[in-house]
């Protein structure tokens, strides 16, 4: 297949040039969507980047498109907007048509004029939009004014009371100038978590929404990928927390490293029997680094080992006791999945919105304070091996459960015949 970019020409038109490629609550629209091809309805998946810049949204994405394709009822394209790393994560589609194209601005907003004139030649059927706050949504919304197609929105936990207050007078801005009117034309709001339908219902009220969660997959021997790079033979018999994501001031990291200092210096054996390992990406938090590099240094247990992909991401999961996540703000957190898919129980806030993980004994609660991290590490510390080996076991039975591949794309796939209908 031919994914493609779109650039401008000599005369500053836009054009499309190939690129080598490698129970649903649903409005009613009352508009037709366009005639399958091959026997098969088109979706298309639309999101600002496939990139690892994007996180758990674009991993999130990439399985939902493995998903539908396994389903075999549609077929799958993929818009997004070009971004450093595009051609390696375009990759990971395979044949699916994956379209770029170029950004006309520098900001987060992502201007891309050639993003509307690729989805207007589109023969989709319906469109599903992932994440908010972007001109994306723009170039979606003026594509179903122009088709009359219906369209799905997943937010992605970008209406979560801690987000909105964030950017305040752009975020209204953006929501006067179309995102409000985006909405409501939806055919249907799909939310990861109960907590996420009444944030949304806080922002837009009494909009049609459908909850299904994320889902991963994990590497069928993960043991046998061997230990990680960041590994050392000190840690073994040690209690691994790992802290495993984006690093930002949202996810907690200078709390846990407060928490850190203060549970060292208060049990010396707890010092000497664990360790903290940071993976991940820097946002905006650099302090974190100095602040880790002094722990490490006076206490011999700390981390940071920077981003892991691939294999080296399950290594990494695989070889902690704890995942923990003090997260102030989540949609819905894929690492505590994919953790949860190896074995590993997580140590997380409540604001990770997943309380399937209590309810099945496979996490532990904390706030997303310093005292109550605190607390939390020490709780997790001193579980007996009993203890631990139950979690573990409740981890992997919640993974099978409720987030599997199966369970979840048969949900979307009756929430886009739901929305194709009308």
């Amino acid at each position: 297949m031919i994914a493609r970019s779109t650039t401008r020409n000599a005369r500053g038109r836009t054009g499309v040039q190939p690129v080598a490629a490698h129970e649903a609550s649903v409005r009613t629209s009352g508009t037709p969507s366009a005639a399958p091809l091959n026997g098969l309805p088109t979706l298309a998946l639309l999101v600002p980047t496939i990139t690892r810049a994007g996180g758990g949204v674009s991993e999130a994405v990439r399985l939902l498109h493995d998903a539908v394709i396994a389903e075999g009822r549609w077929t799958v394209e993929v818009h997004t907007i070009i971004a450093p790393g595009f051609d390696e994560a375009r990759a990971a589609y395979g044949a699916t048509p994956v379209y770029g194209a170029r950004r006309r601005d520098r900001t987060r907003y992502g201007f891309s004029p050639g993003l509307v004139k690729r989805l207007l030649i589109s023969d989709a059927q319906v469109l599903h939009v992932h994440g908010l706050w972007g001109f994306h949504c723009l170039a979606a919304y003026l594509w179903h004014l122009k088709t009359g197609r219906p369209y799905v929105v997943t937010p992605h936990g970008m209406l979560e009371r801690w987000i909105m207050q964030r950017s305040r007078l752009l975020k209204t801005a953006i929501s006067i100038a179309y995102q409000r009117r985006f909405l409501r034309r939806a055919a249907s709001i799909h939310v990861l978590t109960g907590k996420e339908r009444s944030d949304v219902n806080d922002v837009v009220p009494n909009l049609p929404m459908t909850v299904v969660p994320n889902f991963v997959v994990a590497p069928e021997n993960v043991v046998g990928l061997g230990r990680p790079s960041w590994w050392r033979k000190d840690l073994g018999g040690r209690t691994v927390f790992l802290f495993f994501g984006r690093i930002h001031a949202k996810k907690g990291c200078m709390e846990l490293c407060d928490a850190w200092e203060r549970r060292c210096t208060s049990d010396p054996t707890f010092a000497a029997n664990t360790a903290l390992v940071f993976c991940g990406w820097t946002d905006g938090l650099d302090a974190l680094t100095p602040r880790i590099a002094s722990l490490a240094e006076r206490f011999g247990n700390v981390i940071h080992a920077g981003a892991q992909f691939g294999d080296d991401k399950w290594r990494s999961l695989a070889a902690a006791s704890f995942m923990i996540l003090p997260s102030k703000s989540e949609g819905l957190p894929l690492a505590v999945l994919e953790s949860w898919a190896v074995g590993v129980p997580t140590v997380m806030t409540r604001e990770c919105n997943l309380p399937e993980g209590f309810a099945a004994k496979a996490a532990l609660a904390i706030k997303p304070d310093v005292g109550d991290i605190e607390r939390g590490l020490g709780s997790a510390y001193a579980l007996t091996d009993i203890e631990r080996a139950e979690m573990i076991a409740a981890a992997q039975e919640l993974t099978k459960s409720t987030f599997s591949r199966g369970s979840v794309g048969t949900r979307m796939i009756a929430l886009y015949e739901a929305a194709r209908a009308g």
